[in-house]
This record gives C-alpha cells, structure tokens and sequence, in this order.
C-alpha cells in the first residue's frame, strides 16, 4: 500500500466512513510496525480531541501552502477548519517521518513528535514564552521560560532519556521496562510512570518536586540517592554540594504551569530573574537597591505593568517600561520596611 491510499484510508478510519475490508487494510499496516502504530495514535489523539483551534506547522518548509490555507480559514468557519486540520494532519503525518504539530493549550504551544529517528532534538522556550511537548512515549512536558531540553526522536527499548537546563514538569507515562530518567547539570531523575517538577537553572539551588507516583534522584559522580514519595522534594545545594530530602511545604512552586506567578521569600536577584523570564524583558538597575529586599507574593495572568504598579505600594522604587526594557529606579535616600 503507497501512502495515498493510506492518506485516503486513514482519513475514512477516523471520520468513520470506512468499509471493513478497508478497516482490515488499516489494522494490517498498524501491526506491520512500532512506528506505524505510534503514527496511528498520534493522529488519533488529533482527530478526537477537541481544543485544536488554531495552527500545524509542517517540518518540511514545502508543505507551508497547507498551513497558510489552514491559517485563512480558521476564523470563517470553525467545524469546517477544525475538519481541514484534521485531514492535513493525516497527510502531512504520513508524507514524512519528521513531523510536528502545534495547537493552543492553556495558552501555550502544544507540540507532538513522530520519528524513527535516534537524532536528538534541541528545543528552546524563550522568555516570555512555555511549551507543552508531547513525546512519542506518550509522556508530557511543560517547560517554563528560558528553559533548554534535548531527547531523542525515537527513545531506546532500554529507557527513555531527557536532558534538561531550566523548569520542567513531567507527568511520565508508564512503561516499567523502560525507566524515564532526566538529566541536568546536577542530577538524574528516574521514574517509571509519574508527575513531577524539575528547577535546574545555571548557579542557584536545583529543585526535584513529587507530585504522584516515586522517583529516585542521584547527583552523578557523588554516592547520593533519595527516594521521593509524593509530597516529597529533593534540594541540591549547590554551595554546599549536598542533596537533601524535604517535604513540600508550598505547591506553588508548581504553579507557573497554570500561570501564576509565586514568591516565597525572594530576594531582589531572585525577582530580576524571575521577571526577566517570566516577560522576556532586558531589565536596567539605576541606584542600589535595598539589601534587606524580601519578595512573598502571588501574580495570577498579571501583566507586567501592574505587578510594578502594586511592588510600589511596599517597595521604594520607581520604573520606567518601553517595549521589552525595564529600568528600575531607586533613590538611595529612599527607606521603607518591607
């Protein structure tokens, strides 16, 4: 079977409008291989799922002309472009073994991978930005801003291995044959099938937070390795190069998934850096700001504008925001408790 007729084949399948001789054709060429079930699924998920609104994007740049067409369409008629992606979909997924595609989620990108492929693929979340990936295991990733992964496009039969620098949230699909385990500067996550988070930017504290199911955390090189129960985090001091086991006391370390954006405590580097990746903003000091600055609060979808606005009834500065630079001002005459 050439893949036109498959094109043809798969879009009756899932638009229920195939004969059985048809669905038999269907059900062989699934079974005939692991990449070809996993494209099934993939396009399944697709067609069943309701939020896809908005765009695919093709790996292959000459297929861009059905993506623009998709683009012009969606605002005239949203069952008949809901339909149209659906269709694409199946093609583009079947022409080529690379394939990618993207829809709103949250309010972020959503990304699908189909391959054969051992190459790894390098992705970047930009400030300002997050990125909801869907590996062929079937695992998610939410990445938070300014945030690199690296995994391969077809996992090994052994186990399934990520590489991380940044925020990441894993719910891990279950496959006790091969252990999922993720990689940063620091440490190794393993787990089989679970939920949890994962903060490992350059110089500060690395963070491994349990939301469900077990993981084991080891730090390479050093005889350390926790066991985490859900509930449970492991801390990597960096300073200090110890790994400690503590209990959650705050889940709002995971909220930056649901768009909340949390202080507990943090000292004015910890504000800049947030800042800068939360907004994508290049962030200017003029003055010195207070030592003793100490930040706890909640920011639910704010703007950037108002959260300055509401720092200036606690904190004695002034601030000035074009585009994507901000300049923080302090008076060094200035006092006020915090």
């Amino acid at each position: 079977m050439d893949n036109k007729d498959l094109d043809i084949l798969l879009v009756r399948y899932f638009s229920n409008s195939i004969s059985e001789a048809e669905r038999v054709q269907v059900d062989q060429w699934r079974a005939s291989s692991k990449i070809n079930q996993q494209t099934f699924e993939a396009i399944g998920k697709f067609w069943e799922s309701d939020d896809l609104t908005t765009e695919l994007v093709s790996l292959e740049s000459n297929k861009d002309m059905i993506w623009k067409k998709a683009s012009t369409e969606k605002d005239s008629g949203a069952v008949y472009f809901k339909h149209f992606l659906k269709v694409a979909a199946t093609f583009l997924l079947l022409f080529t073994a690379g394939v990618a595609y993207f829809f709103v989620d949250f309010g972020k990108k959503s990304e699908q991978v189909v391959a054969t492929s051992s190459e790894m693929i390098q992705k970047y979340v930009e400030p300002g930005t997050k990125k909801r990936i869907v590996l062929t295991d079937g695992s998610v990733v939410f990445l938070n801003s300014d945030t690199r992964i690296e995994y391969p496009m077809e996992f090994s039969p052994t186990k399934r291995e990520i590489f991380l620098s940044g925020e990441a949230f894993f719910e891990v699909a279950h496959d006790e044959q091969r252990p999922f385990i993720v990689h940063t500067k620091n440490t190794a996550t393993t787990a089989l099938g679970t939920s949890f988070n994962i903060s490992s930017h350059e110089n500060t504290e690395e963070t491994i937070a349990l939301l469900t199911g077990k993981i084991k955390v080891e730090v390479p090189g050093i005889e350390s390795e926790l066991l985490l129960a859900p509930g449970e985090m492991a801390v990597w001091n960096v300073g200090q190069k110890e790994l400690e086991q503590k209990v959650i006391t705050d889940f709002g370390i995971m909220a930056w998934k649901e768009g909340v954006l949390v202080f507990r405590s943090s000292s004015f580097d910890d504000f800049i850096q947030k800042i800068h990746r939360w907004y994508a903003v290049e962030i200017d000091i003029e003055g010195q700001p207070p030592h003793d600055w100490v930040l706890s609060a909640e920011y639910e979808n704010e703007t950037l504008e108002n959260i300055l606005m509401n720092l200036q009834f606690q904190k004695p500065f002034n601030y000035e925001l074009k585009n994507k630079s901000l300049t923080l001002k302090f008076d060094a005459m200035a006092k006020k408790d915090n």
